[in-house]
């Protein structure tokens, strides 16, 4: 349980490779170490970009020492063309190449 405060606006989901299980609008998804490990990360993203709201948040991190810069650079312009505005955030979460998207 949260002690933030926050259990009652957060809730936790687990993903399975065929869907997410969302289920209404989300404000922020965080989708660590594992866009690599996905079949059809373009049915993923698409899939997020269905659920968010305008302005949702979505950070997605990738483990350094298992996948490229590029790889994940690819990741990001894969996000972009579903209709998300986003940029690398080098530095931001620890052994990662990170990047932040926000729903346009």
């Amino acid at each position: 349980m949260p002690r933030a405060g926050v259990a009652d606006r957060v809730r936790f989901v687990e993903a399975t490779a065929q869907s997410l299980k969302l289920t209404g609008p989300v404000e922020f998804v965080l989708a660590f170490w594992m866009i690599h490990e996905v079949a059809d990360p373009r049915r993923l993203l698409r899939s997020t970009a269905g659920r968010d709201r305008a302005g949702a948040r979505v950070l997605v991190a990738e483990p350094m020492f298992h996948v490229s810069r590029e790889e994940v650079e690819a990741e990001l312009k894969l996000a972009t063309a579903h209709g998300f505005d986003g940029a690398m955030r080098d530095g931001t979460v620890r052994f990662s190449w990170a990047f932040e998207l926000e729903r346009m």
